[in-house]
């Protein structure tokens, strides 16, 4: 993923990509940070962020730095839930 550039900010972090997709891991440039993005019973809305998501998935996001809440804990499956400025965030700048 070359050119890419940062469109805004979540939690701090600096954001690249909302995409309405899975992207391959094989595919993932190394020096960016993933985090797929999980919906609620109503599909057509984003609920949390994790580092994987394998049921209810809605989306993946694509950042320059870590989003530290979800690497300090000692959680295999750490969860962050969204607010609603923060799925705001997610509308207004995904791609399908």
């Amino acid at each position: 993923m070359k050119d890419l550039k940062v469109f805004g900010k979540f939690r701090g972090v600096d954001v690249v990509l909302i995409i309405k997709a899975r992207l391959k891991r094989d595919t993932r440039d190394k020096d960016l940070y993933y985090y797929d993005i999980r919906h609620g019973d109503d599909w057509t809305t984003p609920v949390c962020l994790e580092r994987g998501v394998m049921a209810n998935f809605y989306g993946t996001m694509v950042t320059l730095q870590p989003i530290k809440e979800l690497h300090k804990t000692d959680d295999n499956f750490p969860e962050l839930f969204l607010s609603k400025d923060e799925i705001k965030f997610i509308w207004d700048n995904e791609l399908s």
